[in-house]
């Protein structure tokens, strides 16, 4: 978005509704929070969590986060049910995946060497 929109009360970021400038203060509130990620192996903030996944929390979110506040109520209150759903989603297995990439390179050096 512009930098006259960023400045304004009201905008629209990544397609929701326009809210006030308080609710996105709201939303930052325990962005100076670190805490050790199991992931990466080292220290990082609640606002990297918030963006990790394509813009969207890290599916892990709940589980590191918990002790520390209302994550639960955190999630429900600046996220829809629809990115929560993405965020949550399982990841596909890597196995088949891997099997289905082999498989279909097969099919296609067959069908170059005839």
């Amino acid at each position: 978005f512009s930098s006259a929109l960023a400045g304004s009360a009201f905008f629209q970021p990544c397609g929701r509704a326009p809210y006030h400038k308080e609710v996105n203060e709201l939303i930052e509130q325990y962005d100076h929070k670190t805490l050790r990620c199991p992931r990466l192996g080292g220290e990082v903030n609640f606002k990297y969590c918030r963006f990790e996944n394509n813009m969207l929390p890290c599916r892990w979110i709940v589980g590191c986060w918990k002790t520390y506040f209302d994550i639960n109520t955190f999630l429900e209150e600046h996220y829809t049910k629809a990115e929560l759903d993405r965020v949550f989603e399982l990841p596909k297995p890597k196995i088949p995946s891997l099997v289905g990439l082999i498989e279909k390179a097969k099919k296609e050096a067959k069908k170059k060497n005839g």
